[in-house]
């Protein structure tokens, strides 16, 4: 719980140095931190084909994996996993993937050639 705790004032930090506005809700899934963000700047926070998304995970996952570290003396929070997503964002991305995937499956039933 502290690690959520923890991550969500990382996200907020950051938010606010950047003058960023955003909801942010974090929970726990399997053993993700996953950090969702609603704002009126989502393509802002998400950037071009998610990069600005992907660097500003990255960049809370090592502040709060090295903060705990140091707080707890402990090597397991050097392996927090966190996820954050804009406005479902990666949701959207994972569902547009599965979709590619079952339609190229699909040509190659149809053509009985492996592409």
């Amino acid at each position: 719980m502290e690690a959520v705790n923890h991550t969500k004032t990382v996200v907020k930090e950051i938010l606010k140095k950047l003058g960023l506005e955003a909801k942010v809700s974090v929970a726990t899934q399997e053993d993700f931190i996953v950090v969702n963000l609603t704002s009126n700047e989502s393509g802002l926070l998400i950037g071009a084909g998610g990069q600005t998304l992907d660097s500003f995970q990255h960049l809370v996952r090592q502040i709060t994996q090295k903060k705990l570290a140091e707080q707890y003396e402990d090597s397991y929070f050097a392996r927090i996993k966190i996820m954050i997503d804009v406005g479902a964002y990666r949701q959207r991305q994972s569902q547009q993937l599965v979709r590619l995937a079952q339609s190229l499956a699909n040509q190659v039933a149809r053509s009985r050639v492996p592409q």
